[in-house]
């Protein structure tokens, strides 16, 4: 099936699709229950969607691996963690291994930004 001429559009029509779906299903389901109303939600989580709102701001002149990094440091020191060492070897590797697994092995270019001159 996946070999006779699918568009590359398919997939992730498919992909995204589900997710729509199983998120309509899971609010359809929400909306049945009738819970008591639990304690409020911590001011972390709107502070977490701040940062990241503020990162889709700067995407575009930053680029993807300079705001990978930026958020794969700050938000776990947002969140609380004090080892410091982690955090960095965290945040250094995953957007090294996203620029190896899709800009060198699969050959998709991510919006560069600030690395474009390097990349």
């Amino acid at each position: 099936m996946l070999s006779q001429n699918i568009p590359p559009t398919f997939f992730p029509r498919v992909i995204l699709t589900t997710v729509l779906l199983m998120s309509a299903l899971l609010l359809v389901r929400g909306l049945r229950k009738r819970e008591p109303v639990r304690d409020r939600v911590p001011g972390i989580v709107y502070l977490t969607g701040v940062v990241i709102g503020a990162g889709l701001v700067v995407l575009n002149p930053l680029g993807i691996y300079v705001l990978i990094f930026l958020m794969c440091s700050l938000l776990p020191i947002l969140w609380g963690e004090r080892r410091y060492n982690r955090v960095l070897i965290f945040a250094v590797l995953t957007p090294s291994l996203i620029y190896l697994l899709f800009d060198l092995l699969l050959g998709l270019r991510l919006p560069p930004g600030l690395l474009e001159s390097i990349l």
